[in-house]
């Protein structure tokens, strides 16, 4: 590297790559992880060789730039009598357009959701779970692990419109428990980037203002007009069965089914992708933990409907 790379800390910069410092592998996972990068302007004439260069490919890359929001809305739309389009651009048109949507958001290229669009691409996800055995699959085949809040928003929605669909939930109840797990954490957008992006343990003030978030989601939510059992899975989705959990310590029966499913596909997408403070894990290892060492904490039971419902997926 010829130039410093720093990126965004409050109102200030901080190098988080200096000049000299070889490429490798966790130079290049900094990278990925961090949406935002700069340099000094007096370093622009290495940075423009250093584009030249090297082609640079990074997986979901296009989400991070300005997307013209309606044309996606209508490309979901328009796919819908388009039976010459195959499963896998199905799939790639819901995941992508999600992500657009989300990545608008966080990036502050927008302040407010087009809902019909939301609610386009959780109906099209739903019916076409309902219809195409393979849908499941070919979405987890598609998905991305990058760590950033777009993507795991969408990932969550997949993942808990999936697990629901396969316990047979009402087209009614998906279609809100699809909202909510969209919606789940868009409060993070209030709190300061760098939280996310530390690679050392919280201090207890960060980690209460982490905590903040769900209560974020849900203020936001409510200026959507969403409904109140919408409201309550996102405002929840971080309660544990042993009363643990924040913000309000339910336990049990007391916390919704819509965000006990949440929880599980929230917990399940974080540990299987890629973040600033641990490396992804396995499938196998990420469901052997929530199974053994959040017992208590998560229901069992739709760990368990998690782990069949992938089984089967990859069965078909």
């Amino acid at each position: 590297m010829k130039f410093d790379c720093y990126v965004k800390r409050y109102n200030d910069y901080v190098i988080v790559i200096p000049s000299g410092t070889k490429i490798g592998e966790n130079e290049i996972k900094l990278l990925t992880n961090t949406e935002q990068h700069f340099i000094n302007s007096k370093d622009n004439s290495e940075y423009s060789q250093l584009l030249d260069k090297y082609t640079v490919n990074i997986s979901n890359s296009k989400n991070t730039e300005s997307i013209d929001i309606g044309s996606h809305c209508k490309e979901i739309k328009s796919f819908v009598s388009n039976s010459t389009l195959s499963i896998e651009k199905k799939v790639q048109i819901i995941y992508d357009s999600g992500i657009a949507i989300m990545g608008e958001f966080f990036n502050n290229r927008i302040t407010d959701f087009n809902k019909t669009c939301i609610n386009d691409i959780i109906e099209i996800y739903i019916l076409l779970l309902k219809n195409d055995d393979t849908t499941f699959k070919t979405m987890l085949n598609h998905m991305s692990h990058i760590d950033r809040h777009d993507i795991h928003s969408m990932n969550v929605t997949v993942l808990s419109l999936a697990l629901a669909s396969y316990l047979k939930y009402t087209i009614i109840h998906l279609k809100d428990l699809g909202l909510a797990s969209f919606l789940h954490d868009i409060g993070k957008k209030e709190i300061v980037q760098y939280i996310f992006e530390k690679k050392d343990p919280l201090t207890k003030a960060e980690y209460n203002l982490v905590k903040m978030h769900s209560t974020y989601s849900q203020l936001l939510a409510v200026s959507m007009g969403v409904k109140d059992n919408v409201l309550d899975a996102i405002l929840h989705h971080h309660e544990y069965l042993d009363g643990t959990g924040y913000p309000d310590a339910k336990k049990g029966q007391q916390i919704s089914g819509f965000s006990q499913i949440i929880t599980v596909c929230d917990m399940f997408d974080a540990m299987t992708s890629e973040r600033s403070f641990h490396d992804k894990k396995s499938v196998f290892e990420t469901l052997n933990i929530m199974k053994n060492e959040f017992k208590d904490k998560l229901n069992v039971r739709y760990i368990d409907d998690l782990i069949k419902l992938l089984a089967k997926s990859f069965r078909t």
